[in-house]
């Protein structure tokens, strides 16, 4: 099929203009994740920090897609706030049907945390955090810490990842895991009881 010239001239800067975004995009790096999931009775809360790297020589600019858990018993978070840590700065984000669209911008050779805070109500005693969406960054989390802090009257009767080590804190349980070099197989699931 032939196309006039300036339909070949469009096309060629089209496919210029997507390429270097797309191979930018392949540069960032996924290394560590700090997770806190703090639960009650009826309402989850999870702070997560996110160090996100650019190995690359030039500045890197693109959006990133955080999932939520969106099912009948957990619903779409009321409250979401994201930021860069460094800067300090509350970013804009947009949202979809299952999760939100952020920016992340990083100079090169660089790296910088940035941290998803939301709420959801609960309407039965189970929490999921989705882990296994790493999968599509090709390599390993370099580092992973995850904390599950519940109030003293409930119970944790099951949790999906082996927990390394439990602390009495003032009126709450904390449960650590700490894992190196982690490709989640499965989603982080926390299920309770009230004492």
């Amino acid at each position: 099929m032939r196309f006039p010239n300036n339909t070949a001239l469009l096309l060629t800067a089209v496919l210029l203009i997507i390429i270097p975004k797309m191979d930018y995009a392949q540069a960032l790096r996924f290394a560590d994740e700090i997770i806190t999931v703090r639960i009650s009775e009826n309402r989850a809360r999870v702070t997560g920090q996110y160090l996100f790297q650019n190995p690359g020589q030039k500045p890197l600019a693109t959006r990133l897609y955080y999932p939520f858990p969106i099912t009948k018993d957990l619903l779409y978070p009321d409250s979401i706030v994201v930021n860069n840590m460094r800067s300090e700065e509350q970013l804009r984000f947009s949202e979809g049907p299952e999760g939100i669209y952020f920016p992340v911008r990083i100079p090169p050779k660089d790296s910088i945390w940035y941290q998803v805070v939301y709420a959801q109500h609960l309407t039965s005693n189970s929490f999921t955090y989705i882990l296994t969406t790493t999968h599509a960054w090709n390599r390993p989390l370099r580092s992973a810490d995850y904390i599950i802090k519940m109030p003293e009257k409930l119970h944790l009767n099951s949790i999906s990842i082996p927990v390394d080590s439990i602390a009495q804190k003032l009126k709450y349980q904390e449960y650590y895991i700490h894992r190196d070099i982690f490709m989640p197989d499965t989603d982080l699931v926390i299920q309770w009881g009230k004492q």
